[in-house]
């Protein structure tokens, strides 16, 4: 891989991730055409974009899929390492459920002043995270001292290659190997607060799932749309990048619904709350 000064890097794996790739990068060429991609992925992505005009493909060996449940997905086995993986002087990582609604040139032009640019989650705290990993924030809690810190959404990050943002994503895997948990956010937090690293936090309208809100780009982040678990036989529309194609979703182990793309979590909320009721009688 030659060296760019800027570049978009993806990781991909299933198919619809693959489609998921294909229409954010059509979003972001449209806005800013010079802008090379790197694709970190499986069989599937390097099939997909190994040939294209623009696209370079990285056939990543690790295995981010812990289990077959909704959140087998693993993140964490796979962004720490990105900096060592980018050709790119500057770099922009950016999910792959995801529309750019103005160049991401304003982000790369400042990393003039900043080692990595961050986004701050939806509106969200340390208090807010979904139950299935409250052991590392409630520890996570005891190390910082408080609560009430912002953390970040992982899904759109930027960072110039230097010496102490090279050592940031090395504390970021160390961060996330504490825990092994799906959500990746608050090792990168830890991280963070261990590093050297200058980096601005800057608002969450940045990677936004509200379209009228967003500034840069529009995020269907916890919809599930792309990060499936492995075997998901979940349909993609084909041309219809803001459509809303079925997915299959694992309500627990071994049992499984349809539902439309953007109300995965709300399956799942509805199916404990209903779960929880019955228990409780």
């Amino acid at each position: 891989m030659t060296t760019a000064e800027r570049g978009v890097i993806y990781i991909s794996w299933g198919e619809a991730a693959a489609y998921g790739v294909e229409m954010s990068v059509k979003s972001l060429w449209a806005l800013d055409p010079s802008l090379p991609v790197l694709v970190v992925g499986d069989d599937i992505a390097a099939q997909r974009f190994a040939d294209r005009p623009g696209f370079t493909v990285y056939r990543d060996e690790v295995d981010p899929f812990e289990s077959n449940w909704l959140y087998g997905f693993l993140a964490g086995r796979v962004k720490p390492r990105l900096a060592a993986l980018s050709p790119f002087a500057q770099t922009l990582y950016v999910d792959a459920d995801t529309v750019f609604k103005i160049s991401p040139a304003f982000g790369f032009d400042l990393l003039d002043r900043w080692d990595m640019i961050v986004v701050e989650a939806d509106e969200r705290s340390l208090l807010t995270v979904l139950p299935e990993n409250r052991p590392e924030v409630s520890q996570t809690i005891a190390e910082l001292g408080t609560a009430q810190i912002l953390y970040h959404n992982s899904g759109v990050f930027f960072w110039r290659r230097n010496a102490v943002t090279v050592r940031l994503f090395e504390l970021w895997s160390e961060e996330w190997l504490r825990f092994h948990m799906w959500d990746e956010q608050v090792a990168l937090l830890r991280a963070l607060m261990r590093s050297e690293a200058l980096f601005l936090n800057v608002p969450y309208t940045w990677n936004c799932r509200d379209m009228k809100k967003t500034f840069m780009v529009f995020h269907r982040f916890g919809s599930m749309a792309v990060r499936q678990f492995r075997g998901s036989k979940g349909a993609v529309a084909r041309g219809l990048p803001m459509g809303r194609p079925l997915v299959e979703v694992e309500l627990a182990p071994g049992r499984f619904v349809k539902v439309h793309v953007g109300d995965e979590e709300k399956a799942v909320e509805n199916f404990r709350q209903a779960t929880g009721s019955r228990r409780a009688m």
